[in-house]
């Protein structure tokens, strides 16, 4: 059986080739980058909770800390529309739209193997 090791879960290929990952890219005003770290970090947290999430990490740069990188995994398409329904989806949506100077978004798919 062919398998992929994505993390510490092992995928069948043809799991694999359902997945889909999303980035976003987000700065945010100055003065709301505390707030927005706070945010980031319990959305990230409910979201990891999701039974479609297969991993959900935010970074932030380094010489540039109001900019923030957000690296989303999914079981499959199904998995991000699901989350793009959730109570905390809807809060993160609504804060961060009035702290963001601006948001690149970008849903990927896997290389087959």
């Amino acid at each position: 059986v062919l398998a992929v090791e994505y993390g510490k879960r092992h995928h069948s290929v043809t799991e694999w080739n359902s997945m889909r990952a999303m980035s976003a890219i987000i700065s945010v005003k100055h003065e709301h980058v505390e707030d927005f770290t706070s945010l980031a970090l319990s959305h990230a947290e409910k979201s990891q909770q999701e039974e479609g999430c297969l991993g959900f990490d935010v970074f932030r740069c380094p010489d540039a800390p109001e900019k923030f990188y957000f690296h989303e995994t999914y079981k499959d398409q199904a998995a991000i529309d699901s989350h793009g329904k959730t109570p905390h989806f809807a809060l993160f949506q609504e804060k961060s739209g009035l702290w963001a100077v601006d948001k690149d978004i970008v849903i990927w798919e896997p290389v087959s193997r």
